[in-house]
C-alpha cells in the first residue's frame, strides 16, 4: 500500500471513530476485520479445489471483440 493511501485511510479511520457509534457505521467494519483475523488464524485461505481447469484460449475465440464506437 503507498504511504499516501495509508496516511489517507488513516486520517478516515480516526473521523469516523469520532462518530456516534452505532450498527449502521460499526457493523460494516466489524465485519470485515472479524473476516480478516478469521483468515489469518486459519493460516489458509480456503480454496475451493477443483480438477476442472479453464480453457481460456477457447474461452477467447468464442467471446468476440467490442467493436468500435
Amino acid at each position: 500500500m503507498s504511504a499516501s493511501l495509508h496516511d489517507a485511510l488513516t486520517v478516515v479511520i480516526k473521523v469516523v471513530n469520532h462518530i456516534k457509534s452505532d450498527s449502521l457505521r460499526d457493523h460494516p467494519f466489524r465485519e470485515f476485520y472479524r473476516n480478516r483475523l478469521d483468515i489469518m488464524k486459519r493460516g489458509d485461505l480456503r480454496l475451493s479445489l477443483t480438477s476442472i481447469e479453464p480453457n481460456i484460449s477457447k474461452l477467447a475465440k468464442k467471446n468476440q471483440p467490442q467493436g468500435s464506437h
